[in-house]
């Protein structure tokens, strides 16, 4: 990131700085310049923050948890075959974040 995005970076940020990944990682950075702590340089936290885009876009939409999945195994059945296969339960976690996400409003 530079600070060409920084502009965007506050304008996210402030959304709400109480929020944290449902893994409970606290995000970081909140009304700062990007720093490089803010990044998720873990896979697992990439993975789950990835979801939960997917997540709240699904909310964003109105679609069910289940029309996510099913987009999911239609659209990217490599990816549902490489989470099978790392024994990686996407459905379950999908699930489980629009549960969430769901009961908090989004």
């Amino acid at each position: 990131m530079t600070v060409y995005y920084d502009q965007l970076w506050h304008s996210v940020t402030e959304l709400n700085k109480k929020d944290s990944l449902l893994g409970g990682r606290k995000l970081f950075g909140y009304g700062q310049s990007y720093q490089r702590g803010a990044a998720l340089r873990d896979l697992a936290e990439r993975r789950q923050a990835l979801l939960e885009i997917d997540v709240l876009t699904a909310l964003s939409f109105q679609l069910t948890s289940e029309e996510l999945i099913q987009i999911y195994e239609i659209l990217f059945p490599v990816m549902a075959k490489y989470d099978r296969n790392n024994g990686y339960d996407r459905t379950d976690e999908m699930r489980r974040a629009y549960k969430y996400f769901a009961k908090r409003g989004w």
